[in-house]
């Protein structure tokens, strides 16, 4: 009986030190590192929001001063553009025969109108052509109104023109202040006042309705008149009346100092019809008309 020798068990047991082994793979989520490189990437990714939190901390205070800068900046760039609703009233090119009212009225309806949108509360957004039409519409006085925006102060500046005053119209109604564009200024109300603008008086038969602001006579009447008045102060031949007549288009005009009236066709040209009264006069020499010399008819004359 043949006994074969017993082979040698091998075993494939390591130290438990030995790091070549595989059993903490899957505690280590087959991670490539050892268990103290995991561990140490997990407190640093632990870690890593409060280091984003501190930067951003430092990076905060040291723009601190930049973002200070900018407010600044954009503070005063709004403080400069604003406008306050207590306009600057300038009168530019009055005269004697123009007729301003109380610099504290246009301030008071500018301001008005400022206060009523914001928009008109800053130099980029203010709307000067309609402020300007605004104040125009509500003063028929005024030829002219702008709005002058300054550059460093913060009070908007509203230049008005008056328009020159030329007759006063007198009829049922009352009597009103004529300007040259033949708007109704302003009733007259008193002897002083009539007299403070001293202006020649037209009476007005033909029944016109004349309230303030309204146009009661064409910019042709008022050239007419103002030609007539002109040639007449230039022969040093005074005006005592002129009347508008119930007859369309005539004017008459009774001289001082004569009991005669001259007939003026307001259709014609007044420098042509003017030329015809002198001529005639002339013409006449010693024979005074009773009642009228009429030169409506161009190049003609007629009297009585």
């Amino acid at each position: 009986m043949i006994f074969k020798p017993k082979k040698k068990r091998t075993t494939n047991r390591k130290h438990p030190g030995d790091r070549s082994t595989n059993t903490f793979s899957n505690y280590l989520y087959h991670s490539p590192g050892t268990n103290a490189e995991v561990l140490t990437e997990r407190v640093l990714q632990a870690d890593q929001p409060k280091n984003i939190i501190l930067n951003a901390r430092k990076t905060f205070w040291q723009n601190l001063p930049g973002y200070i800068a900018v407010l600044a900046v954009l503070v005063s760039f709004i403080y400069a553009i604003t406008l306050n609703a207590n306009p600057k009233i300038e009168i530019i090119g009055n005269t004697s025969q123009d007729y301003i009212q109380s610099i504290g009225i246009y301030q008071h309806t500018a301001s008005i109108d400022l206060r009523q949108s914001l928009m008109s509360r800053t130099k980029l957004t203010i709307d000067t052509d309609s402020l300007a039409s605004h104040l125009n519409a509500q003063f028929p006085e005024l030829s002219g109104v702008s709005v002058v925006i300054p550059l460093l102060s913060h009070q908007p500046i509203i230049e008005i023109m008056g328009t020159p005053s030329v007759i006063i119209l007198s009829n049922k109604q009352g009597m009103y202040l004529i300007n040259q564009n033949g708007v109704a200024v302003v009733k007259i109300t008193s002897q002083a006042q009539m007299l403070e603008f001293n202006l020649p008086v037209l009476t007005d038969e033909t029944g016109l309705s004349v309230r303030s602001g309204d146009t009661v006579l064409t910019t042709q009447t008022i050239s007419f008149i103002n030609t007539i008045i002109y040639e007449f102060n230039a022969k040093k031949v005074p005006i005592q009346s002129m009347t508008l007549s119930v007859i369309p288009y005539e004017l008459d005009v009774q001289v001082r100092g004569v009991p005669y009236y001259v007939k003026f066709d307001l259709a014609n040209n007044a420098l042509d019809e003017a030329g015809t009264y002198f001529a005639t006069v002339k013409t006449l020499g010693s024979t005074v008309p009773s009642q009228y010399i009429d030169v409506r008819v161009p190049g003609r004359s007629y009297y009585q």
